[in-house]
C-alpha cells in the first residue's frame, strides 16, 4: 500500500465543491416532496391502527428476526393488492402489513441516526417498502421474470438503493462492486447460506458492553451462521474487500470487528454499509482476566480479539462461527464443503501451514461448526488466550533472569540455560501460538514448540523435547477422503477439557480440529499439505474458495498479486479513502493516493493497441522498457487530469519463471509460475500473474470470450513504486462490471494533438474537457512520441506523481 497524501492544497483528496469528501444522499425537492407524502401517509396509518390483533412492538434485533421469520416480507404486497376495500380497512384486516409498515418505519428512522446524518430517512423508508415489493425474504423467492419487468429497480436489502445510486461519490469513484449485480436484480435467494438481500446494514455499539453481542449476533447471523473479521483504520481496504468478495459470493451474514466507534460509524454510510461493531476488549479483561500486557499494543489487541470473540460467540451463542483475516479473497460460496463429506463431520477447521499436524496451521482462517459451548474446541480459544495473556503480561520473576519461573523445571532438568529475557512480539505470534495450543489439545498434555516468551539456549535436544513436547508424534493427524469427490483432509481428536470450575464438562463428548481441503481454502505459498498454490499460476482458472494470499508479501505483494488476478475491488479503495477522510486515520489502498486528487478527476488513461502490452526478450530490458512507458503514460495523464493505468506484461515472456527453474516440473500453469523472479529473495526479480480479462492485446472492444492476460509482480526493484500509476487492472475493473456502457470509454485521437512527430501539451490540454468518460484510451505508435510545449507548472504538477529515485527521469521525460 501506498502511504500519505501531498499536502498541496490541489493535490487534496476530491470532495464535493467548498468542502470535504462525505460519502452522503441528497435528494432533488421533487423526489423529496413525494418521500414526505409517503412518510405522512403511513404515520397516518401507524396512529389511526388500534385494532387488538397487531403484533406488539418489539424493538430488539432479536425480537425483529423472530418477527421477519413469523411475518415474511414477502407476503405484505399481497395483502396491499386487494383494491375492493379501503386502504385504512385493508390494513385494519390485514395486522402482518400494518406491522410491517410500522417496522420500517421504526427502522427507517434508527438506521438514519446510526449512520450520523448520511442518510435520509424517508429515503430509507422508501427503499424498504420497495424491497417488500419486490424482493424476497429468506425463503420467500421471487422470480427473475417479475424483477426484470418491474418499473423501478429492486434495491438490495440494505445495499445502495434507488435513490443514491453511488451515495453521492464523484462518477469516476467505483461502487458498483460493493453489492453484486445479481441479487440487487431481484433474483433472491439460491442456497440455505446466501444471504445477500435477507439482512438488514447493522451498526453495533462495544461487543463488551452487556447483550451487545447478542444484539450484534443476531442482526447479522443467517442459518445458524456467523463470519467475523476485524481491523483497524489502516486496514479498512483489506476487510472492505473480503467484504465486498463475500457479498459477491452471495454472503451477506458478516460482521466486521474495529477498534472504535467512530469508524464503525463511518463504514455504515452509504452506499457501502459494512455492517460493524467496535470492541473495547484487551488482555486483563475477564473472563481472561490477568494483569493485562505490560505494554499495549493495538496489533495484539486486533489479533486476539478474533479468537475472543469466537470462543464467546460459541460459548454464549451456539452458532457456528469462521473467522477470516483480511487477505483472503472468498470466489464462491463456502459451505458446501462445510456440510458434506469429508468436513461435515468435523468441529475445529483451520488451514495448514505445512505437513498435517495439530501444531502446524494457519489460523487466517478458522471455522467452529457443533461446537459445544464449554466443549474442547471453545477450550483450544480460551487457553490460547490465557496463554498469550500470561506471555504479554512480561512478568520479570516469570521470563527474566537464571530463576524464571517459567524456566526453572527445563532448566533443572538440564533441558535448557539461560540466559533469559522476555521476548514481547514475533511475527505470526498468535498462529504459533494456537499451533501450539491445539498441538497440546490433540496430545492431551501441554506443548511448546513454536512460541516460547523468552530467549534460551537448547542444553540437551533429548532432554528439551521430552520437556516441551517439540516433536511429539501424538500431534500426528489421519487421513479422511470423501469416495465421491476425491477430496481428503486430516483430523484429530480434541483430547484437552477445561476446568470445571470454569463451567467445562470434565470428559465431555470429543470435538475434532480438521484440515480443510485444498479446493476449499488454499494459500499463495501453498506450503500446507494438499493446498493448490496460488504461486502455481492456476487460480485465475481453478480458484479455492477461498484465496488467502498468505506468502503473498515477499512474492510481488498481496495486493499487486492480488490486482493482478483481477479480484481486488477498488471500492474498497474509495471505502477506505473515506475513512481516512472521516476518522482523521491513516489508510492504505491499492489505488495511488493521487487518484482521490482533484488533479486526476476525469477518470483513467490507458494504452491502447502495440503500447498495451510490455514485450521484452530478458528481465531487465522488460523493466527498461516498463518504466519508460509508465512515466510517458503518467506525464500524458497529469495534462489530461487523469490517473494512468500501467501496461501489461506478455504471459509466455522468455523470462518468466519456468517449471524447471523451479524444480516443480508439469505443476506450473502452462509450466510457468506466478513468482517475481527465483530464488527467493527476489532481487531484481521480476514475473507475471496470469488473469483472466475482456480487453486483451491492446484492445479497445471487449472479447466475447475471455482470455488469457499477464501483468508484472516485482521483487526488490528500484524505480516500479515510485510512481503515482494504477494497476492495469483497474481498466478491467471499471469496464467489465454489469453497470459499464459502451460510453464509459473514448480513445484519444493522438494524431490530432501531434506536431512534427511530438506531442503538442497545449493541444491536450485544450482538448481534456470534451471527453467525460471514465476511460481514455491512447494508442501511441512505438517508438513513444515526445511530449513537447510543457510549462514550468506543467512540470511542477507532473514533479507531485512521483517519489524518490523516479522524480528525476520522470521529469526529464525518459
Amino acid at each position: 500500500f501506498t502511504a500519505a497524501m501531498s499536502s498541496s492544497a490541489d493535490y487534496m483528496p476530491l470532495g464535493r465543491p467548498g468542502g470535504p469528501y462525505r460519502p452522503e444522499s441528497r435528494l432533488p425537492p421533487a423526489r423529496l416532496l413525494g418521500l414526505l407524502g409517503l412518510g405522512v401517509v403511513v404515520a397516518w396509518f401507524v396512529l389511526r391502527s388500534s385494532s387488538p390483533t397487531v403484533v406488539p412492538s418489539e424493538p430488539d434485533a432479536e425480537a425483529r428476526m423472530r418477527a421477519a421469520q413469523a411475518y415474511p416480507a414477502g407476503r405484505v404486497v399481497h395483502a396491499l393488492e386487494d383494491r375492493g376495500k379501503g386502504d385504512d380497512a385493508v390494513l385494519r384486516d390485514n395486522p402482518k402489513a400494518l406491522y410491517a409498515l410500522r417496522q420500517a418505519l421504526r427502522e427507517a428512522v434508527s438506521e438514519a441516526k446510526a449512520v450520523g446524518g448520511g442518510a435520509d430517512p424517508l429515503e430509507l423508508l422508501a427503499r424498504k417498502l420497495l424491497l417488500r415489493a419486490g424482493v424476497a425474504a429468506a425463503g420467500v423467492p421471487v422470480s427473475a421474470s417479475a424483477a426484470d419487468n418491474a418499473s423501478v429497480p429492486t434495491p438490495v436489502l440494505g445495499g445502495p438503493g434507488t435513490a443514491a445510486p453511488n451515495g453521492g461519490l464523484l462518477a469516476k469513484f467505483p461502487t458498483a462492486g460493493m453489492w453484486p449485480a445479481r441479487f440487487t436484480r431481484g433474483l433472491g435467494i439460491r442456497s440455505p447460506y446466501e444471504s445477500v438481500g435477507a439482512l438488514e446494514p447493522y451498526r453495533g455499539g462495544d461487543l463488551e458492553a452487556p447483550g451487545e453481542l447478542r444484539r450484534a449476533a443476531a442482526a447479522r447471523s443467517y442459518n445458524g451462521e456467523l463470519i467475523l473479521t476485524y481491523g483497524n483504520e489502516a486496514g479498512t481496504a483489506w476487510f472492505a474487500n473480503l467484504a465486498f468478495s463475500l457479498r459477491a459470493a452471495g454472503i451477506e451474514h458478516f460482521l466486521v470487528i474495529v477498534m472504535d466507534d467512530r469508524h464503525c460509524a463511518e463504514l455504515m454510510k452509504p452506499p457501502w454499509r459494512i455492517s460493524c461493531a467496535w470492541s473495547s476488549w484487551d488482555f486483563g479483561r475477564a473472563p481472561h482476566s490477568g494483569t493485562g500486557c505490560k505494554n499495549k499494543f493495538e496489533l495484539r489487541r486486533l489479533w486476539y480479539s478474533r479468537h475472543h470473540y469466537m470462543a464467546r460467540v460459541i460459548g454464549e451463542l451456539g452458532l457456528n462461527v469462521a473467522v477470516l483475516d483480511g487477505d483472503i479473497s472468498v470466489q464462491r460460496d463456502f459451505y458446501p464443503a462445510f456440510k458434506s463429506p469429508p468436513l461435515a463431520g468435523h468441529n475445529l477447521i483451520y488451514t495448514l501451514d505445512h505437513a498435517p499436524t495439530c501444531g502446524d496451521l494457519n489460523v487466517g482462517f478458522a471455522y467452529c461448526q457443533n461446537c459445544r459451548p464449554k466443549g474442547r474446541a471453545q477450550w483450544v480459544l480460551e487457553e490460547g488466550l490465557r496463554r498469550e495473556g500470561y506471555y504479554c503480561g512480561g512478568n520479570a520473576s516469570e521470563f527474566n533472569g537464571d530463576k524464571a519461573r517459567f524456566w526453572a523445571a527445563s532448566d533443572a532438568a538440564g533441558a535448557s540455560t539461560g540466559p533469559h529475557r522476555w521476548v514481547e512480539w514475533t511475527t505470526a505470534r498468535d498462529q504459533k501460538l494456537y499451533s501450539d495450543v491445539v498441538g497440546g489439545s490433540c496430545c492431551g498434555k501441554p506443548q511448546h514448540r513454536l512460541l516460547f516468551p523468552g530467549t534460551f539456549k537448547v542444553a540437551d535436544q533429548y532432554a528439551f523435547m521430552r520437556q516441551w513436547g517439540a516433536h511429539a508424534n501424538c500431534m500426528s493427524m489421519s487421513a479422511a477422503k470423501d469416495g465421491a469427490s476425491s477430496l481428503q483432509t486430516w483430523w484429530h481428536d480434541l483430547l484437552t477439557t477445561g476446568d470445571p470450575a470454569a463451567g467445562y464438562t470434565a470428559g465431555g463428548p470429543v470435538e475434532t480440529v480438521a484440515v480443510a481441503t485444498g479446493a476449499l481454502a488454499s494459500g499463495w505459498h501453498g506450503t500446507g499439505h494438499g493446498e493448490l498454490a496460488g504461486w502455481s499460476g492456476h487460480w485465475h482458472r481453478t480458484p479455492p474458495a477461498v484465496a488467502h494470499f498468505v506468502g503473498g508479501g515477499p512474492a510481488g505483494g498481496k495486493v499487486e498479486i492480488m490486482q493482478g488476478l483481477g479480484w481486488w475491488r477498488y471500492e474498497a479503495d474509495v471505502v477506505a479513502h473515506a475513512i481516512a477522510e472521516g476518522t482523521n486515520r491513516s489508510a492504505g489502498y491499492a489505488l495511488p493516493p493521487s487518484f482521490f486528487w482533484p488533479a486526476t478527476r476525469r477518470g483513467i488513461l490507458a494504452l491502447a493497441g502495440p503500447a498495451a502490452t510490455v514485450a521484452a526478450q530478458t528481465s531487465t530490458a522488460f523493466l527498461s522498457a516498463f518504466a519508460a512507458r509508465r512515466r510517458w503514460l503518467l506525464r500524458l495523464a497529469v495534462l489530461l487530469q487523469r490517473t494512468a493505468a500501467d501496461p501489461r506484461a506478455e504471459c509466455d515472456a522468455p523470462w518468466v519463471v519456468t517449471d524447471a527453474q523451479t524444480g516443480h516440473r508439469g505443476q506450473g500453469y502452462l509450466g510457468r509460475w506466478a513468482t517475481p523472479g527465483w530464488p527467493w529473495p527476489f532481487h531484481g526479480g521480476v514475473g507475471v500473474v496470469p488473469a483472466q480479462c475482456s480487453y486483451v492485446d491492446g484492445s479497445t472492444q471487449p472479447a466475447e470470450v475471455k482470455a488469457d492476460c499477464c501483468s508484472p509482480i516485482f521483487g526488490k526493484v528500484e524505480g516500479v513504486r515510485c510512481l503515482e500509476t494504477a494497476h492495469a487492472a483497474i481498466v478491467e475493473s471499471f469496464l467489465s462490471t454489469p453497470a459499464a456502457r459502451p460510453t464509459d470509454a473514448a480513445e484519444l485521437p493522438l494524431s490530432e494533438l501531434m506536431v512534427d512527430g511530438a506531442i503538442d501539451a497545449r493541444a491536450v490540454k485544450r482538448v481534456r474537457r470534451q471527453y467525460p468518460q471514465r476511460v481514455l484510451w491512447v494508442r501511441p505508435p512505438l517508438p513513444l512520441p515526445p511530449l513537447r510545449g510543457l510549462t514550468p507548472q506543467d512540470t511542477d504538477a507532473m514533479g507531485r506523481f512521483a517519489n524518490g529515485e523516479c522524480v528525476a527521469p520522470l521529469l526529464a521525460g525518459q
